[in-house]
């Protein structure tokens, strides 16, 4: 588990856009409260020596949305990225309807959302790569996005 502190967020430095929050509620102590942006960007940068190599891993966003949020039924983009291997792929973090072919959230039993934002095949031994960049963004919809709270990001083998 990666903490939203240790993500990239754009703008979570500043608090007229991201505060950071601390919670009971969960296994998280801060988490990362999306107040207003018009660009999302998420990212999580992975040291593939801190994984089990020769072994598929599934990356997943874990968040909620506060029942005022605005802006985030619109599609993003998930990536992952490791030497030349590259994944895209659209998600949606709170969908009104579903769309076929969009990554759509699934409700935990922890009462948190979990988004899954790609996979991929951890040999560095073989590759060379170091690092695995996992990521969330939403750059061509300039609505106003809020209500997103981040907890971190979820890297468990398949």
């Amino acid at each position: 588990m990666f903490t939203a502190r240790s993500l990239d967020i754009i703008h979570s430095d500043n608090t007229e856009y991201w505060i950071w929050v601390r919670t009971n509620d969960s296994r998280f102590t801060e988490v990362a409260e999306l107040l207003k942006v018009w660009w999302l960007d998420i990212k999580a940068r992975i040291k593939l020596n801190e994984l089990l190599p020769k072994t598929k891993y599934t990356a997943r966003l874990i968040f909620k949305t506060l029942p005022s949020s605005t802006g985030l039924d619109t599609f993003q983009e998930a990536s992952v990225s490791m030497g030349t291997f590259k994944q895209k792929k659209n998600v949606c973090i709170s969908p009104s309807v579903a769309v076929p072919n969009v990554g759509l959230p699934v409700r935990r039993s922890d009462g948190w959302m979990e988004l899954e934002l790609g996979q991929f095949y951890c040999d560095n031994n073989i590759t060379g790569d170091r690092e695995v960049v996992v990521g969330l963004m939403e750059t061509d919809n300039y609505n106003m996005k809020t209500g997103l709270i981040v907890g971190g990001l979820e890297v468990r083998p398949i």
